[in-house]
């Protein structure tokens, strides 16, 4: 656009300010929401954290058990050798 005059220059200044007008109002609501998400996001990540833990001590709970149990599993296995053992001597 080849500006001729005050007028064409006014027009020019005009569609600039248009082209760089902000909503407010809908950056308010943009600003609200992005506050909302990150309050969301900090809920979630602190009910993962709990959640992870609880997952945590549910692992080291089954680790100790089944640690018990192959504990367990090898008397009960010494023991029947033992008895087939002295069948065998029989």
């Amino acid at each position: 656009m080849e500006i001729h005059s005050e007028c064409d220059l006014f027009i020019l200044q005009i569609h600039a300010f248009l082209d760089n007008y902000f909503d407010v109002g809908e950056l308010l609501e943009d600003s609200e929401t992005k506050q909302q998400a990150i309050t969301k996001v900090s809920e979630l990540e602190e009910q993962l954290g709990i959640v992870s833990l609880e997952i945590w001590f549910l692992l080291e709970f089954y680790d100790g058990f089944v640690l018990q149990a192959n504990e367990r599993i090898q008397e009960l296995e010494s023991g029947n050798c033992s008895k087939m053992g002295k069948r065998m001597i029989k």
